[in-house]
């Protein structure tokens, strides 16, 4: 939950590069750790798709075109989602409603360039 939370922070107005809040704390760095918290989830288990998994895939979905870091440790993320769990798609993904596959395959297969 903490992590789900980080990755709302919204990201507010920018002072001399950086975005950051009243107090200063920088926002992107906050969103990024929520980010990193929600992709250990789904590298902690290579081989598996627990519960869980699937509702994070929808939030890590929200932020793919987020500012750098966050875009490519998504990315980095999803491809190794996809390269581990290849060999048994077809089991891991029952675990998945029409919706999430949908927004999983959206996420794991890059846009063409003629689209």
């Amino acid at each position: 939950e903490t992590f789900k939370e980080k990755a709302r922070t919204k990201l507010k107005k920018k002072i001399k590069n950086k975005v950051v809040d009243s107090t200063g704390i920088e926002l992107l760095k906050v969103r990024h750790a929520g980010i990193l918290g929600l992709c250990a989830f789904i590298n902690a288990y290579p081989y598996d798709v627990p519960e869980f998994m699937p509702e994070v895939f929808l939030i890590l979905g929200q932020h793919l075109n987020d500012p750098q870091p966050i875009s490519s440790t998504i990315r980095k993320t999803l491809g190794d989602f996809k390269r581990t769990h290849h060999d048994n798609w077809e089991h891991h993904s029952l675990k998945f409603t029409e919706e999430q596959l949908a927004v999983l395959t959206d996420l794991t297969i890059p846009p063409s360039y003629y689209a």
